[in-house]
């Protein structure tokens, strides 16, 4: 992901935002406005959410419960400017081409797009948040608490739009579940199976480190002589795992 790690991603769960929809319609129904009010429906004010501590949380709970299947160990990272562009063409463009071969030549995969074609949708899609998660941006939740602050104790309780009282983890751990059901069409329970599926993809994943080293030292070695090969393998090898 592209972003700052410190800047607040300002998201709110969608039930929140239709119950103050109601609650709003409610209020301006039964109240004469003299003047226009602006009515947020945000969390940053109240229950402000991190970048870095969002993508540690998708991270906790795509481990609880991962998918049927993946390419590789899915894995949210944070990255900025120059370092993202090289991370995501060497690290995501690139694999995706390589990966787009056999769904070329022998019609395996996607029916209509490789993944690479995906891959480059996605870049240009995320370029629209780019902006946004970069910086702060402030929401005034005032009115919205002083119109809360007038609704029934039992309106308030089931028309809730709090934020809160939103607990970040448990919300974004349901969200992992619904995709996993919902877009993937995958059940919503995870099981055993799940569970060491992706501790083989977790070695798979450090062991590929160590492959990539091996390849390094494979060229720069017979390119260089052992030392020399040696030592350039590790400045570039430290350098991609740091990227």
């Amino acid at each position: 992901m592209k972003g700052r790690a410190s800047a607040v991603i300002d998201i709110i769960p969608c039930d929140y935002v239709i119950n103050s929809s109601l609650v709003m319609g409610w209020y301006v129904g039964t109240r004469k406005i003299e003047k226009p009010e602006v009515i947020h429906c945000t969390s940053g004010e109240v229950n402000p959410l991190t970048l870095s501590e969002f993508c540690d949380i998708i991270n906790t709970n795509v481990q609880k419960h991962p998918p049927n299947s993946f390419v590789w160990k899915p894995k949210a990272i944070l990255r900025n400017g120059w370092r993202y562009n090289l991370f995501f063409y060497l690290f995501h463009m690139l694999p995706a081409m390589v990966y787009s071969i056999p769904e070329k030549l022998f019609s395996v995969g996607m029916p209509q797009h490789t993944v690479y074609e995906y891959m480059r949708v996605f870049h240009r899609g995320g370029k629209a948040f780019d902006y946004f998660l970069d910086k702060n941006f402030r929401y005034d939740l005032k009115n919205a608490l002083r119109i809360m602050s007038v609704v029934h104790e039992k309106d308030r309780k089931r028309y809730n739009f709090d934020s809160s009282r939103c607990d970040w983890t448990e919300f974004l751990a349901r969200v992992i579940i619904g995709i996993r059901r919902f877009y993937f069409r995958e059940s919503a329970e995870t099981t055993t199976w799940h569970r060491i599926y992706w501790k083989v993809f977790d070695f798979l994943y450090y062991a590929g480190f160590v492959v990539l080293f091996l390849i390094f030292f494979a060229i720069f070695g017979l390119l260089s002589g052992i030392k020399i090969g040696l030592v350039v393998s590790l400045l570039v090898w430290g350098f991609l795992v740091w990227l």
